[in-house]
């Protein structure tokens, strides 16, 4: 969009607590300081929750090793989820289905 419109393109990723938080400064960042204090409030607001969230289950996962493979999603947005539980992330990988795939699908 951005090459071929001049429409700005950014991306964010609201999976995981740390990115969530990073997603809604950038996002504010295009905003006055009203919205960047407002944004500042709601990270604030949830991160007892989350800090609470993590202290439950990350003594159990801390080091586990993950291997992602999903399909649809992309693996590089649930990345920061795993890593903000203590996870190792050795791999990732993805599958979409073709065109021929799904028109296969829903002549079954």
């Amino acid at each position: 969009m951005e090459e071929k419109y001049g429409t700005p393109w950014v991306e964010y990723n609201f999976f995981g607590p740390s990115k969530i938080a990073e997603s809604l400064r950038k996002i504010a960042s295009h905003f006055d300081e009203t919205i960047k204090e407002n944004a500042e409030k709601v990270i604030a607001k949830y991160q007892a929750l989350c800090d609470a969230v993590i202290a439950k289950y990350r003594p159990r996962l801390e080091g586990k090793t993950v291997m992602l493979y999903v399909g649809g999603l992309r693996p590089r947005h649930v990345i920061g989820a795993y890593e903000d539980l203590g996870m190792e992330i050795v791999g990732t990988g993805y599958e979409f289905a073709t065109t021929t795939i799904i028109s296969a699908r829903l002549t079954m």
